[in-house]
């Protein structure tokens, strides 16, 4: 059975969802872009795998100032980063999302 999420020929769906970071949704990928909401304190790389090749994955990065960071995955294994500017997020706190 395909747990993919349901996507009608021609059509496009957001979906917001509450995930533990450190995993994403491995099961529903890869996608398109993946917009973390938190600041982490590097790129996670378990969510860098579950983008398809030109996706992009935008992400606070840094410890207390961030950089917020645009992660576009060029190839089955390439990336390329630019950095968008420096601001507050709240951190990421790990074992809060079950």
């Amino acid at each position: 059975m395909d747990e993919r999420l349901p996507i009608a020929s021609g059509q496009t769906i957001s979906q917001v969802t509450t995930v533990a970071l450190q995993t994403g949704l491995p099961r529903w990928a890869p996608f398109n872009g993946i917009l973390i909401t938190c600041g982490a304190p590097k790129i996670p790389e378990e969510l860098l795998g579950q983008l398809v090749t030109g996706g992009r994955m935008v992400v606070p990065v840094g410890e207390k100032l961030r950089e917020m960071v645009v992660v576009e995955k060029t190839g089955e294994t390439a990336y390329t980063t630019t950095g968008e500017g420096f601001f507050r997020f709240v951190p990421m706190l790990k074992g809060t999302v079950e």
